[in-house]
């Protein structure tokens, strides 16, 4: 019986060193945050929620603009372009860059 005994005994050493290891490290909010693409550096997302057919319709103005310039139109160009046109509604400089800058 001692053997068991032993197994038992170092089976609980085993399980205690594993709980405090696991209490030491460090929580998730302290990690380092992974930089991204050095081209997204000093970029951040603005994102807002709005019905399917605003996203369809953007969809369409990109395709049209494409069409027009016959050169690649993505979402973001519209987006920086729609930002400045409303800085600019509301005596703003334009600061949201585009394709032009």
């Amino acid at each position: 019986m001692t053997k068991k005994s032993n197994n038992l005994a170092a089976a609980l050493k085993k399980n205690s060193e594993e709980e405090q290891r696991q209490k030491s490290v460090a929580p998730l909010t302290n990690r380092p945050v992974k930089a991204g693409p050095s081209s997204r550096k000093d970029l951040v997302n603005i994102a807002g929620w709005f019905p399917k057919p605003v996203k369809h319709m953007l969809e369409e103005l990109r395709l049209k603009r494409q069409r027009e310039l016959d050169q690649n139109v993505t979402k973001q160009n519209l987006m920086a372009e729609a930002y400045n046109d409303l800085f600019i509604k509301h005596g703003l400089p334009p600061v949201a860059a585009t394709r032009e800058d």
